[in-house]
């Protein structure tokens, strides 16, 4: 069959409408429209929105960072959250928290004390950053002065530095004196009793010639019941007593006694005979040696009978 060049030409625009027509079609569905499942977008970007649960949360401080390799979340949370209540009302063992927090300082102190020092405050803070440097400073006292002089808050670490400078105080005392020398800011009396209590004992020369020569006339009062307890060389001890002020000596016999009674309850009461006060004397001897008889009645009373003082066990 013969078609006309009319129908030829009416068949070829109804093709080419039919075409247009399905374009059309897939456009709208690639656009989104039609029964299509595809979501519309637009060219013009609009902010996005968080649900409110989510607006809620971004809104709240970030929790306490862990160390992939030191502290779970879990107990960086219970660090964070709980123990500084438990260390202000003493009331439990604060151990339970700690003790992950000292397997890692044991591990890597350095990082610990770190995260201490960013994540906790106050007596947590505090607490952690002690345990961390007492153990920095078993392998490196001087790294642990220098971590802790560099740390941007200084409040809260008188612990840590008695810590460190006891440390290298038993190894090199000398040092420790000096570097508290030249740190006045830190130079307290805790700390260089911290220093003295191991001198005294095991460099007695070096110590009191640092003490004459490099310590403030306060600063030697303020050690000189440390001192009194500390020199035990009968030559040392006799070089306090002529060289020190007799009235700043009287303040502080009384606590030098107390300080060595546990270990030399001897040596306590013979401090306390210096005293200058025969009713203060007295008082205080009777003081240590019912001490004494309560740990020791046999000692304590052979002593008191060789000594010509009062029989602790009398009625």
């Amino acid at each position: 069959m013969h078609l006309s060049l009319a129908m030829i030409s009416r068949k070829i625009l109804i093709l080419l409408g039919t075409a247009s027509l399905a374009a059309a079609a897939i456009g709208l569905r690639l656009a989104g429209g039609l029964d299509s499942q595809a979501p519309v977008t637009s060219s013009a970007k609009t902010p996005a929105t968080l649900p409110p649960a989510f607006e809620e949360a971004a809104s709240q401080p970030p929790a306490a960072t862990a160390a992939t390799d030191g502290l779970s979340q879990e107990q960086a949370d219970a660090l964070v959250r709980d123990l500084g209540s438990i260390l202000e009302k003493a009331e439990e063992s604060p151990d339970a928290l700690l003790d992950p927090f000292r397997a890692w300082a044991a591990k890597d102190p350095r990082s610990a004390a770190r995260w201490a020092d960013q994540n906790l405050k106050g007596l947590a803070r505090q607490r952690c950053l002690e345990e961390a440097m007492a153990l920095l400073a078993e392998a490196d006292p001087e790294a642990a002065l220098d971590f802790l002089s560099k740390l941007a808050v200084q409040e809260g670490l008188e612990g840590a530095y008695a810590n460190v400078l006891s440390t290298l105080g038993q190894r090199d005392p000398a040092a420790a004196a000096e570097w508290l020398r030249t740190h006045p800011d830190l130079a307290s009396l805790e700390n260089w009793e911290a220093i003295f209590t191991a001198w005294a004992g095991s460099q007695p020369t070096g110590a009191l010639n640092f003490l004459r020569t490099q310590l403030t006339p306060a600063q030697q009062e303020g050690l000189l019941p440390l001192l009194l307890a500390r020199f035990s060389d009968p030559a040392f001890q006799q070089r306090l007593f002529t060289e020190s002020d007799p009235v700043r000596l009287q303040q502080a016999l009384p606590g030098a006694a107390r300080a060595v009674l546990l270990e030399d309850p001897a040596r306590a009461l013979s401090l306390a005979g210096r005293l200058s006060d025969p009713q203060h004397r007295a008082d205080l001897q009777e003081e240590l040696l019912n001490d004494w008889f309560r740990r020791d009645p046999a000692a304590a009373r052979a002593y008191a009978n060789q000594a010509g003082l009062p029989d602790p066990g009398a009625p």
